[in-house]
């Protein structure tokens, strides 16, 4: 229990200050110059890097083209009577084989129909493939009968190719038109061509 003690204050039974003394220092003491209240400091910049740049390839020089390659060489000579045809079929033999060409002893003969159609096929693609690599000596059946002869070769049937070696003498190997049916490209070229392909190896 607290009591009036005489002075003008309030004190505590224990002796203390009054509540009120203390609430007037508090008072006095809110009324001085108060300290700043820091300030908050400026939120930190953030650096967004930004991705590098993609790696650029080196240029490259343009790859030249693929080299066109020729066609396939391939020769087809007629071979007239008029001339020895003998030493022709040997010289001409020796000169296509040292470019790289199979010579090929042809036999046809006027009026014969399968011989025509054949020669009417060669400008087919299908058979420009099929003679590739070769050089065609051609001579008519009737007027080199004797040349024939002399190279060993009996004819049973036109057309009638016969493969030659370098000295322009018959190898053995022949095919004709029994290899085949009706004369056109899609019949002859591919027993032709696998003839001729079998020879050059």
């Amino acid at each position: 229990m607290q009591k009036l003690d005489g002075s003008r204050g309030w004190r505590r039974a224990d002796g203390g200050p009054s509540s009120l003394v203390a609430l007037a220092a508090a008072l006095v003491a809110g009324c001085g110059p108060s300290t700043p209240a820091a300030s908050p400091e400026p939120p930190a910049t953030v650096y967004v890097l930004a991705a590098p740049p993609a790696a650029i390839a080196p240029a490259m020089p343009d790859e030249p083209a693929p080299p066109v390659r020729p066609r396939t060489q391939r020769e087809w000579q007629v071979l007239e009577a008029g001339e020895d045809l003998s030493t022709a079929v040997r010289v001409r033999a020796r000169e296509a084989a040292g470019r790289g060409l199979l010579p090929v002893l042809y036999v046809t003969a006027r009026g014969c129909d399968p011989c025509q159609s054949l020669k009417d096929s060669l400008p087919d693609p299908r058979m420009q493939e099929a003679f590739a690599g070769t050089s065609i000596l051609e001579v008519d059946l009737h007027q080199s009968a004797a040349v024939l002869a002399g190279l060993g070769l009996s004819v049973h049937g036109i057309p009638a190719f016969y493969v030659l070696g370098e000295q322009g003498r018959p190898t053995g190997a022949t095919i004709t038109g029994a290899a085949w049916g009706d004369d056109i490209p899609e019949n002859m070229a591919p027993p032709l061509g696998e003839f001729f392909a079998m020879q050059r190896r």
